[in-house]
């Protein structure tokens, strides 16, 4: 039985074809101290109101990476609830709006994993009628 002989791939590893990153560890492009700050300061400028961020660019420009190396770094004790809403993957404005809908309602049932009640079920309740007219 004959071994073959294999030449190592230089770019083994480098390449992972148009899949974003998840971690810090796969970082290559110098996001992981932006990230961290970002995650930081959201920590720390918390609003009872909330508050919406966009991450802009071009198309493969890497804002996934970026959204995702940023949601990882938040600490374990402090990690707000995010909504990902991707609506360039949506082509009909009544679908964009009542997936909208959908994920903001669904964020607002399981904030902080209480079963909620009160304001919080009639917000909920109140947003997914809103989006059913839409």
């Amino acid at each position: 039985m004959t071994k073959k002989h294999q030449t190592p791939d230089p770019m083994n590893g480098l390449f992972h074809g148009d899949r974003p990153i998840e971690s810090i560890g796969e970082d290559r492009l110098g996001f992981e101290e932006s990230a961290r700050h970002i995650a930081r300061a959201l920590v720390e400028m918390s609003s009872t109101e909330g508050f919406v961020i966009g991450v802009e660019g071009e198309g493969g420009s890497a804002k996934t990476c970026f959204e995702n190396l940023v949601c990882n770094s938040f600490p374990h004790d402090s990690m707000p609830e995010i909504i990902r809403f991707s609506p360039w993957l949506i082509s009909s404005r009544d679908v964009l709006l009542d997936e909208l809908f959908g994920e903001l309602s669904a964020a607002v049932s399981k904030i902080e994993g209480h079963v909620i009640e009160g304001k919080e079920a009639k917000l909920a309740n109140s947003m997914r009628r809103f989006a059913g007219h839409l």
